[in-house]
Formats: C-alpha cells, sequence, structure tokens
C-alpha cells in the first residue's frame, strides 16, 4: 500500500512537472510543443525541450531536460539532464546516454542493451496506457485560441456536433409534451425566459456548494446536478426548434415537420458556432435561455396539477378559543362548545343543561392560515407541500451557510444548523425561509411547538437522510403531506394566510 502511494505521488509530480511549462527558462534555444511534434537531428543541440501531446525524435544533444507528456520518445542521442516521459512509448536507442536520473509514468519503454543512463531509473506504473489528448489540442489551437468554437479543420468536434444533434432529435421524440411547453414559454415570456435562466445560472453552484458541505442535503446534489443537465439538452432543442418554426408555420406540425424545423434551426446556430467569438457568446445566450424556458415550462407544470382544492387539517375549535377568565366561582363552572354558542338564550326560554367537555387548553394554539376563529366549530389549515418546503430549506442554506463563510466557521455547520430550527421552532415556530414562502411548523393538535418538540423534530430529520433524503421527499407523497421527521415528533408544516404575520 505505500508502494502504491508513493507510485501515484511520484506520478502526479511527475505530470506537474511536464505540464508546468511556464517553468522554462526563456531561452533561445528551449523548446516547447504542444500538441505537436518535435525532432532534434544529430549534430544539433537543444538546452530544454518539453513536449506535450506529441512525439519527440531525439539524435541530438540536449543539455538540460528533456520531458515528454502523452507522447512516444525516439531517443538516439544524449540528455544531459533529467529524462521524464509521461504516458507514452519509450524506445531507447544504442547511441541514448542519459546522464541523470530518468522517469518513466505508464507507457511502454524498450530499452537498447548498448543505452546508458547513469542515475536511477524509475518505472512508475508500467504499460498504464494514458489517453491522448492530441485531440484536444487541435480543438485549442484551431478554435479557442481563434476564438472558434466548432473549427472546421478538427474532425472529432463535428463527429461530436452529429451525435449531440441525433440525441435533440431523439429526446424530441421522447419527450414531445415537455419540448412543446418549452417553446410555448419561450414565445410567450421570452424576457422571463432569460432572467429565469440567468437565475438559475448565477445560483445553482452556490446551491450546490451549500448543499455538498452539509450531512442533510448532499443527497439532493446528484439530483439537482441530474436536473441541470437534462435542463441545458432540452433547453437546446427548445431553442432550435423555436428558431426553425421561424420559416415556416407548416413546421409546426407533429411529427417529421416538427423534427425538420429542429434540424432547420439546429443548422443556424451551427453555421454561427463557427463565427470567430460570437459563437461563444451565441451559445451562453441559447444556454442561458433554454435553462430558463425549461425552468418556467416546469413551473408552470407544477401549478397546472397542483389539486384544485388544497390539503387541509382541521384542529378542534375548543383548541382555538383563549383561556377563558370568570368572575369569582365561574372557573369551576363546565365550557359550552362553540357549536352552541350559535344562539343566545332569551329571559323567557330555559337554558337546557350541557354536559361538560374537556377544559380549554391553558395554551392557545397558533391561529393563521384558513382559520374561521374562536367560534367555529373547527379550523382549518392547508398543508404545505414537498417543494416550497424544499424551497424554503434551500433559502435557510444560502443565509446560514452565507454568514458562515464569512465567518469561517464552516466546521460548525451541522451543530449551528441544528441550533438555528430549534431555536427559530421554540421562539416562533418558523424559520426565516418559511417566513419568507408563508409557511409554519404546528402539532398535530393545533398548538405551537415546545422545546421537547422542537429537539425531536431537529434530530429526527437525520433519520429522513439517512435513505439517500427519501424522508424528506416523503412529504411529497404522503397524504398529510408528512416528512418522516413529522410524524416521529408529530407536527405538520401549514401556509400562513395572507396579511397573518410570523414575525
Amino acid at each position: 500500500m505505500k508502494k502504491l502511494y508513493s507510485s501515484l505521488s511520484m506520478f502526479f509530480f511527475v505530470a506537474t512537472i511536464g505540464c508546468s511549462f511556464f517553468a522554462l527558462r526563456a531561452e533561445a534555444r528551449d523548446i516547447l510543443a504542444v500538441g505537436k511534434s518535435i525532432t532534434v537531428p544529430a549534430g544539433k543541440t537543444e538546452h530544454d525541450v518539453v513536449v506535450i501531446s506529441g512525439s519527440a525524435t531525439i539524435e541530438g544533444t540536449v543539455e538540460g531536460d528533456l520531458v515528454v507528456v502523452l507522447g512516444d520518445l525516439e531517443l538516439n542521442g544524449r540528455v544531459e539532464g533529467q529524462l521524464v516521459v509521461v504516458g507514452g512509448k519509450v524506445n531507447l536507442g544504442p547511441e541514448a546516454e542519459v546522464k541523470r536520473d530518468a522517469v518513466f509514468v505508464g507507457g511502454e519503454v524498450t530499452r537498447n542493451p548498448q543505452a546508458r543512463i547513469e542515475g536511477d531509473v524509475r518505472d512508475i506504473l508500467p504499460n498504464l496506457q494514458l489517453p491522448r489528448l492530441q485531440g484536444m489540442w487541435d480543438w485549442i489551437n484551431l478554435g479557442l485560441l481563434r476564438g472558434r468554437l466548432l473549427p472546421p479543420g478538427v474532425r472529432w468536434v463535428w463527429i461530436a456536433t452529429g451525435i449531440f444533434l441525433l440525441v435533440l432529435m431523439l429526446m424530441a421524440l421522447i419527450f414531445k409534451r415537455p419540448l412543446q411547453a418549452g417553446v410555448e414559454t419561450i414565445e410567450a415570456r421570452p424576457v422571463g425566459s432569460l432572467v429565469a435562466g440567468f437565475l438559475v445560472s448565477l445560483l445553482f453552484v452556490p446551491v450546490l456548494i451549500l448543499l455538498a458541505v452539509s450531512v442533510v442535503g448532499l443527497a439532493l446534489v446528484p439530483f439537482l446536478v441530474s436536473a441541470l443537465m437534462f435542463a441545458f439538452v432540452l433547453g437546446q432543442a427548445v431553442i432550435y426548434q423555436t428558431v426553425g418554426f421561424q420559416f415556416s408555420d407548416k413546421l409546426r406540425a407533429p411529427g417529421f415537420p416538427s423534427l425538420a424545423a429542429l434540424f432547420l434551426g439546429a443548422t443556424v446556430f451551427i453555421l454561427l458556432y463557427m463565427v470567430p467569438f460570437l459563437g461563444f457568446l451565441i451559445l451562453k445566450l441559447v444556454t442561458i435561455l433554454g435553462v430558463g424556458a425549461v425552468t418556467l415550462a416546469a413551473l408552470r407544470r407544477f401549478r397546472r396539477e397542483k389539486p384544485a382544492k388544497p390539503q387541509t387539517i382541521t384542529f378542534p375549535a375548543s383548541a382555538a378559543a383563549a383561556p377563558a377568565t370568570a368572575a369569582s366561582g365561574a372557573a369551576s363552572s363546565p365550557v359550552l362548545a362553540a357549536s352552541s354558542l350559535t344562539t343566545a338564550p332569551t329571559s323567557s326560554s330555559p337554558v337546557a343543561p350541557v354536559a361538560p367537555i374537556s377544559p380549554i387548553p391553558t395554551e392557545p394554539p397558533f391561529l393563521g392560515a384558513g382559520g374561521t376563529g374562536s367560534a367555529a366549530a373547527t379550523l382549518s389549515f392547508t398543508l404545505a407541500g414537498f417543494w416550497i418546503r424544499f424551497c424554503s430549506m434551500v433559502l435557510d442554506f444560502v443565509l446560514v451557510g452565507g454568514i458562515l463563510a464569512i465567518l469561517q466557521l464552516w466546521p460548525l455547520f451541522p451543530l449551528l444548523w441544528i441550533v438555528y430550527h430549534i431555536g427559530f421552532w421554540i421562539w416562533k415556530g418558523t424559520t426565516i425561509g418559511d417566513i419568507i414562502l408563508g409557511i409554519k411548523c404546528v402539532r398535530t393538535d393545533g398548538r405551537s411547538l415546545n422545546a421537547v418538540v422542537a429537539v425531536v423534530r431537529a434530530f429526527s430529520s437525520f433519520f429522513s437522510a439517512l435513505a439517500f433524503g427519501l424522508g424528506f421527499f416523503w412529504a411529497g407523497w404522503d397524504q398529510q403531506k408528512q416528512a418522516w421527521h413529522d410524524k416521529i415528533a408529530g407536527t405538520f408544516m401549514v401556509k400562513v394566510s395572507k396579511g397573518v404575520s410570523l414575525v
């Protein structure tokens, strides 16, 4: 194990040496070749030679060091410094001579018996075939450095473009309704789509970091990354098809005409991507606009599928009444139910005896969303579903994580996250994220949370996170919108009606 660790350490050290070509001394005889091959013929002398993603043939003399990264080396000359080859084949001929150490990482080494290496020879991970990056360097040299996203001379770029176009057409056949919803959104709300895409691109990375550093939110990271990748690909299809529809309304017909519109729009953008510098700007704009359109279309879909009558929970009217304050001797009298107070007795009509009921609780419950007042037989509250609770959690992550980032107290995040929730639940029954979205946590009997319930709910949330966050997602499927920690602690998340302050 120690030997493997040492080998890997040497591998990364050597790779760093090979890639750090900025450390070369600026002398006339230094050679730096990136993505191409070089040759030092017999009788010629060079100083330091560094070749990255290319082959080297050395028959002359290298006074300094010779480094070849992801390329082959044919050495039949003299190297007075060190020899380093990473991820390539090495052939040491009979005239090969290395005055100092030779390090070979991966690849295959063929050494003539007459070849001389006066220093130490280190062969790390022999016969390991590392990937060649010749095509990537071609794109960098002919495309990126010249401001072209799709350089005409790089073959693999066009093969990848064709495969991506086929993927878009396949998605257009599979996800017909989401694609149509995205096109309708971009045509109806182009500015809104642009703003939504900009917000997603701006907030995605900070939210991802906050989720990754926490224990609870780590399970959500793969879902968010997958959702963004899907939105990116579908957004490209939305933009291309929208542009294709501008050529003719006949292309809006389902089936082949719709695919033709997608292909036509993609062709237009491929031509634009070949324009230096402009292609990168257009790709960025298309990405933001497409992701924004898909996001808005998804939000509209969720609203459309929302039940016409929200799911509610009811509490007894006796739990909503304030504590009674009566004259002397009235404390021991029975209390009338709220439903029996609908008609007041007159002086001429006798009062029928009423059976005693449970005394009024000394602690009034939360009054708010949908409540009909203390004189009603029951109080109804709209239950908060998964998505509004998820958004509230994200807001709390941004708030708490941002403060800890400023104070550089990231190691204390799990502890302060629990303390933050317990404190706010005991104080107000809600967090800052809940206040912004208008939701609150109450007990199943309608009362506010006390210290015991708040602590139980906070620590049982770890149980909801153990099964890859399944306990949190349960709030989206459960009939009473309860997550696992809600069921353990005996709580509901309810929406607050407008006009009711949570502060």
